[in-house]
């Protein structure tokens, strides 16, 4: 190969590495401000820190116990702190009585007990049926009881709606986040001097124009969300995370997606996740899911991008 040509065939390789790198800063871009655009990428390394990162999952209604959710138990609480969980979700309700307990709605708890009696029972009567006839419901007294046996345990609150109420009689609010559903409630909740007040996504279009600046403004540190969000919020949600303010999301078991999917998936967006069964581990397999993710496989996604075909995750 005499000197021009190697000069022409050195000039089309370094324009083929800078043809090949725009595409891939462009589908960087894509990928973390496209709502329509499906790719993970964060490092192998990354998605296995974020795997066994506690303060990442809330184990939701206090965890799956066998193949039982929602169960909200005492055992489910016992078994989930023991597999490392420090964040529990409960859900709180009152009984006629106008004792806050840990239910999922009366119409459900209903259903796991056969309770029989007018809705919704008395806290006796509640006390006194077992979740699917093996598990120990828990009232307020109970939850204090437990929190107080496990200092370094935090409780993430749904269903209630009165932060300075609940805040009053919960043992310790500097241990207490609750997810809230609207605005007086998330003001009373800040006001209250909780660990956390969480608004629902759902108030999101009752913030201001500036949405970010609006939740830094009230100290808002963490927001509930069903997943579901993610697919058309991607810009707002990379702003929020941008920003330090911390993105939780349930529905996580859904149409095929479960807790893995998420950390796989869905942490470029996302703080943490609502987790029903899950096991921490030092190293995930995102493999079953298809998911690109990381700079070690940015060849593949030069390639893709460079045909015309970006890769985008199964979504539900």
């Amino acid at each position: 190969m005499n000197s021009k040509r190697r000069v022409m065939f050195a000039i089309s390789v370094f324009l083929l590495i800078v043809g090949s790198m725009g595409a891939l800063f462009e589908v960087v871009r894509k990928a973390n401000y496209n709502d329509d655009f499906n790719v993970s990428l964060r490092s192998k390394a990354e998605i296995n820190i974020d795997s066994h990162d506690i303060k990442r999952f809330i184990a939701h209604a206090g965890g799956a116990i066998g193949e039982d959710t929602y169960t909200n138990s005492l055992e489910a609480l016992n078994l989930n702190y023991k597999k490392g969980f420090r964040l529990f979700e409960l859900d709180i309700i009152k009984s006629s009585d106008n004792i806050y307990v840990a239910a999922h709605n009366w119409k459900h708890w209903k259903s796991m007990t056969g309770y029989k009696g007018k809705l919704p029972p008395t806290r006796l009567a509640f006390k006194q049926k077992r979740i699917n006839n093996k598990y120990t419901p828990m009232d307020i007294y109970d939850i204090n009881n437990w929190f107080e046996q496990h200092p370094d345990a935090i409780l993430v609150t749904d269903k209630v709606n009165t932060p300075l109420e609940f805040s009053n009689i919960f043992l310790d609010r500097e241990r207490l986040m609750m997810e809230l559903f609207s605005m007086k409630a998330l003001r009373e909740g800040i006001q209250a001097n909780i660990k956390s007040a969480m608004p629902n996504w759902k108030l999101m279009p009752e913030m201001a124009d500036n949405k970010v600046q609006t939740l830094l403004d009230m100290s808002v540190t963490d927001i509930a969300a069903s997943r579901k969000i993610i697919k058309n919020n991607k810009r707002f949600l990379r702003e929020l995370k941008d920003h330090g303010i911390r993105v939780y999301v349930f529905h996580v078991n859904h149409k095929g997606i479960d807790e893995i999917y998420v950390i796989c998936n869905d942490m470029d967006y996302i703080y943490g996740l609502y987790a029903d069964k899950y096991e921490f581990q030092d190293e995930v397999d995102c493999s079953k899911y298809k998911t690109i993710s990381g700079w070690y496989e940015i060849p593949l996604l030069v390639a893709n991008s460079l045909e015309g075909r970006n890769q985008h995750l199964p979504l539900p």
